[in-house]
């Protein structure tokens, strides 16, 4: 699915007549991507495929002033090839277990967003086969990789808080608009988007990330694992939880108001279901 959609994707946008992209070189690094990531409930090659999804239909919605749309041709292959990687060769832990258990990741990236700084590493590394190398013939290759580096390390958790201001200050201040930025804004909308999905799918990504956390607590606690949060409660939690930046980012894209509004309609029937379990 990922191959598939992606080099759909990527005709649609027509990267081969704007930036000269090797098409044949975008299957083969397409392949080898799907081929690296491994099989964690939640942050997989589905996950990937939901999220360059996610991304793609950002890309396309009308904005609520022109001005948050001056995405050039480059913004939108890094966004897009952020998106098919941001979770390369996911372990299925997180940063604070890796951190806490001093893992090998940890100390080669010095505990800074760790899982993020690997997909990115692992990713183009990839392309240093010539097979592979997606940036054979494009014309600004440096500032493509380094617009791909600040958007796959803004899907680290520890920037939401940030991330929710600067959406919130643009709102308030126009003038606060910046692309690179809002590049990586874009990528945690697309991230963490699968709260903004139709319930019952909405639900189903839910259990995912429920399960993969249930699998950390094991390995944290092998002999006594913690009683976690019920699916219910928690999903209550992360909802409201994000609920304020996607409220924001409505006011400036017109698909974020689509997806706040199936937000809200799903904190509902998550909160119906919390007091049913309680």
């Amino acid at each position: 699915m990922l191959v598939s959609f992606s080099m759909q994707v990527f005709e649609f946008w027509d990267f081969k007549s704007t930036l000269s992209l090797d098409y044949t070189r975008l299957s083969n690094f397409t392949k080898n991507i799907l081929k690296g990531y491994k099989n964690p409930p939640y942050h997989n090659a589905y996950h990937a495929t939901d999220v360059l999804q996610s991304v793609h239909i950002l890309l396309l919605s009308p904005a609520k002033s022109p001005k948050y749309l001056f995405y050039d041709i480059e913004d939108k292959f890094a966004l897009l090839i952020s998106a098919m990687i941001h979770d390369f060769k996911h372990p299925g832990l997180n940063n604070d277990y890796l951190n806490k258990t001093s893992h090998k990741l940890s100390l080669r990236y010095n505990n800074i967003s760790v899982l993020e700084n690997y997909h990115i590493s692992q990713a183009f590394k990839i392309m240093q086969n010539s097979e592979n190398n997606i940036f054979h013939l494009l014309a600004n290759v440096s500032r493509i990789k380094k617009s791909i580096i600040e958007i796959v390390l803004a899907t680290d958790m520890v920037f939401h808080n940030k991330q929710v201001k600067d959406v919130q200050d643009i709102v308030m201040k126009p003038s606060m608009f910046n692309m690179p930025n809002m590049l990586g804004i874009l990528m945690h909308a697309g991230d963490i988007s699968n709260v903004c999905r139709k319930f019952n799918i909405s639900k189903e990504w839910g259990k995912r990330i429920s399960a993969e956390f249930s699998m950390i607590s094991a390995l944290e606690n092998p002999n006594n694992p913690p009683k976690g949060l019920s699916e219910e409660e928690s999903q209550r939690r992360f909802c409201n939880f994000v609920m304020p930046f996607y409220k924001s980012l409505a006011c400036l894209y017109k698909t974020a108001v689509n997806w706040s509004n199936t937000l809200e309609e799903n904190l509902s029937l998550w909160e119906g279901y919390a007091k049913i379990t309680k």
